[in-house]
């Protein structure tokens, strides 16, 4: 063989190897529930896929002062979180709405206080601290 037929083989190989690993790599992350940017309230946001099958009425029955660790606990992890600077969590409750939970406590997500049912851009409902719609 001839050394250009050499390099072209060798190239090839390469290219095949680079694009099987690839695609390995990319079906190994969508098993594992990558994030894609959607806009949550006016916010450009990460969402993480997840099984969950959450209604905006499942969310009358929690108990005001929950800390977002017990919620976890029941919900599972958030779809992503919401905001500038102090972070809110945020899960989808389909049909394009999604669930922000507000504490007392920001930073340590403690004392759940109010949930907002938002869409994309505005908010939809509040779940105030007596789980009642205002």
């Amino acid at each position: 063989m001839n050394r250009t037929l050499k390099i072209c083989i060798v190239t090839i190989v390469c290219l095949l190897s680079v694009a099987i690993l690839y695609v390995f790599l990319i079906r190994e992350n969508k098993e594992e529930g990558v994030s894609t940017m959607i806009k949550v309230y006016n916010f450009d946001v990460e969402y993480k896929e997840s099984n969950l099958e959450l209604s905006e009425e499942f969310f009358l029955n929690i108990e005001s002062g929950s800390s977002l660790i017990e919620l976890t606990e029941s919900l599972g992890e958030p779809n992503g979180w919401i905001g500038t600077g102090i972070l809110a969590p945020y899960y989808s409750i389909g049909s394009g709405k999604y669930v922000i939970l507000r504490f007392s406590n920001p930073i340590m997500c403690e004392d759940l206080q109010r949930i907002e049912v938002v869409n994309d851009t505005k908010i939809l409902n509040e779940i105030a601290l007596d789980n009642k719609f205002r």
